[in-house]
């Protein structure tokens, strides 16, 4: 995890210096801090609505705004954050002993083999 923090922060780091604004920089900073806040109460939510609807409540950058043309840095700053999280593994479908029959495109071929199976 310390590693991981390490990556968030050299992350924010680098696009801060892309910004800019100083109105930029300060918008950063808070979608930093509410990403930030976020994970450490293990949400796992880091969708740009979720975080828009976050940061327009406490004055920053709103959904919109993180979502057009020019909020390509706030954009990269949540991705940052939503590829630290532990997503949860998928079940693989398990196919049963004869799934393979499935397979066969000939509709034909397909009811043979099942029959012979049979």
């Amino acid at each position: 995890m310390n590693s991981s923090k390490n990556y968030i922060r050299e992350a924010y780091e680098a696009i801060l210096n892309k910004a800019n604004s100083n109105k930029s920089k300060k918008s950063l900073a808070l979608i930093n801090e509410i990403c930030l806040e976020q994970l450490q109460s293990g949400e796992k939510n880091f969708s740009i609505s979720n975080i828009g609807a976050i940061s327009t409540i406490k004055g920053g950058p709103n959904t919109g705004a993180i979502r057009n043309k020019t909020g390509h840095l706030y954009k990269d700053l949540i991705k940052v954050y939503a590829e630290s999280i532990d997503k949860p593994k998928l079940p693989v479908a398990k196919r049963n002993e004869h799934g393979w029959v499935d397979d066969i495109e000939s509709s034909t071929a397909r009811w043979l083999v099942r029959d012979l199976i049979s």
